[in-house]
């Protein structure tokens, strides 16, 4: 109690220096005088003594607020002092036995929340980073403890501390202390190299420029699972920007995040499969790569993925490649068409980089067949009706190839696919056109029943509109499609009221005979129904 009162009463430098190592040296023992100090206020004076002139007293001072701040109370009380202002400045000081006090304070502090914030607000980043560079810095406790508190500091502002780090060019020092043979070290080091280089330009180069992404390509290989998951941590943050992912690829770190996906560890299998996604987005992997057997099953698995982050780069990769037919018969034998089908349904992007694989299969007689017990018709009519044009043309591109399936007609016709094709008839675009009468030519010869749904969105008139096309293959089809309605009688009676007899009776002076021909069939077919409709002929 004497000595306490010394301590909160006296101005005298060599005596509050000596009252702090007597202090110092009763709280080592657990007897509880910490308590004491912390109920009479002894912190706050503590921490005044900080800005004093005198090393000696700064050493004890910070001995003694090291010791108190072990105990969240006191802690608390430091904050509240406001000695992350006196303390920043000490640890870069010139006296290594101030220097090292002052660290042992700042370990204590970054402990808790608030004096961690207070400590990065003062600039504690700096010094702390300063730290790795000097000589003295030599001990593995005090590298540990410095990388403790950066870490500390990185999860309180990360921004701060990567500004820190960079400024005083630490970063290659962290990736030496990553193989560092003390496991504390390299794990912190790892981390912060996770965290402070993704999304900082100038860290981030120095990363690559000191070898980093080879010793985080060592760790995927480690088969320690916290060193994976701090590699593939910042791997997928890095990866996000195209430079930085062909330099990943480049040092040799894509085979193990392969390996990886398929790691029971679902936090890891997650990362994996960001940077695979990434990888993949950024055009970091060449055509071969992506085709080579060690890399396509994966990128099949990925359709199929729980990680959605990962399934439309994969998707845009798939896309990429299935116009060459040989890997297209890859991809199917790897399962490779449900997972398509999937995707169909997600979002404008993912969707777009899915059916334009589809589309490809589609147009494949090969794989035709396949696809509606795929389960791609019912979402391949929905995209008929996307407001995006690409996504649109590459589905109705895909329901053209397989109208000529038997088995996808009524399908395809109860997906209310006819309905949206009948309307995109009326477009100006010759390519669709083709590609809805080459559609509707189909279902309707399958199901001449579907022409009810024509009928209800005024699809007849765009056919009879095709009738006066320039383009004969245009007028055959209308004339075959037309034909096919007839089949079905309530049609009948909507052509006839849409004056259908003599529009054909036109095309039978055309000097193409396939327009001649289906021209005979329609009108054979509108006699054939119903008296008046054979008396219009």
């Amino acid at each position: 109690v004497i000595v306490l009162e010394v301590l909160l009463n006296t101005s005298q430098e060599p005596l509050q220096e000596a009252t702090c190592l007597v202090l110092a040296n009763l709280c080592e023992d657990p007897t509880g005088d910490w308590k004491q100090l912390q109920q009479n206020g002894a912190v706050f004076s503590v921490a005044h003594m900080l800005g004093s002139a005198s090393a000696s007293l700064q050493e004890a001072a910070l001995t003694l607020l090291a010791m108190l701040c072990s105990h969240k109370e006191c802690r608390e009380q430091a904050a509240d002092s406001g000695v992350a202002t006196s303390l920043t400045p000490l640890l870069g000081s010139t006296k290594p036995d101030v220097q090292r006090a002052a660290l042992a304070l700042a370990q204590q502090l970054c402990a808790f929340g608030r004096a961690a914030d207070a400590l990065l607000e003062a600039g504690a980043a700096s010094p702390l980073a300063a730290m790795l560079l000097s000589p003295g810095t030599g001990s593995s406790e005090v590298v540990a403890a410095v990388l403790e508190c950066l870490s500390r500091l990185a999860d309180s502002g990360l921004t701060q501390a990567q500004r820190a780090v960079r400024n005083v060019g630490a970063v290659p020092h962290l990736i030496q202390l990553m193989s560092h043979q003390d496991g504390r070290i390299s794990r912190f080091a790892t981390s912060l190299v996770s965290s402070l280089c993704p999304g900082d330009v100038q860290n981030a180069e120095q990363l690559f420029e000191s070898g980093g992404l080879v010793l985080l390509s060592e760790q995927l290989d480690s088969g320690d699972e916290r060193a994976q998951l701090q590699a593939l941590s910042a791997l997928s943050q890095l990866s996000a920007e195209p430079v930085q992912a062909h330099a990943i690829v480049e040092n040799g770190c894509l085979t193990s995040t392969l390996q990886l996906l398929e790691h029971p560890n679902q936090e890891l299998r997650a990362y994996a499969a960001i940077t695979f996604g990434n990888l993949c987005s950024a055009g970091a992997l060449t055509p071969a790569q992506l085709q080579h057997p060690s890399v396509l099953p994966h990128l099949v698995a990925m359709l199929s993925s729980s990680n959605a982050l990962a399934k439309g780069p994969a998707a845009a990769a798939i896309a990429s490649m299935a116009n060459q037919p040989s890997l297209r018969q890859s991809l199917h034998e790897l399962g490779g068409l449900p997972g398509l089908a999937a995707l169909l349904e997600l979002d404008v992007e993912t969707s777009y980089h899915a059916v334009q694989a589809i589309a490809q299969f589609a147009a494949d007689e090969r794989f035709r067949q396949v696809l509606p017990e795929a389960g791609a018709i019912g979402p391949l009519a929905g995209l008929l009706s996307s407001p995006q044009p690409h996504v649109q043309h590459c589905a109705l591109s895909a329901v053209a190839n397989l109208s000529f399936v038997p088995s996808a007609v009524g399908p395809l016709c109860q997906s209310g696919a006819l309905t949206v094709v009948g309307q995109m008839l009326f477009s100006h675009d010759a390519a669709v056109q083709t590609m809805c009468l080459t559609t509707l030519c189909n279902l309707l010869g399958g199901n001449a029943a579907s022409a009810d749904a024509l009928l209800q969105v005024g699809g007849h008139v765009a056919l009879l509109t095709q009738l006066s096309s320039p383009s004969p293959d245009a007028q055959s089809q209308a004339a075959m499609s037309i034909g096919h309605m007839c089949r079905h009688r309530p049609a009948v009676q909507a052509l006839l009221q849409a004056e259908t007899v003599p529009l054909l009776s036109h095309l039978l002076h055309s000097p193409h005979p396939a327009v001649q021909l289906q021209t005979v069939y329609a009108l054979g077919a509108l006699a054939a129904e119903e008296e008046a409709a054979a008396s219009a002929v």
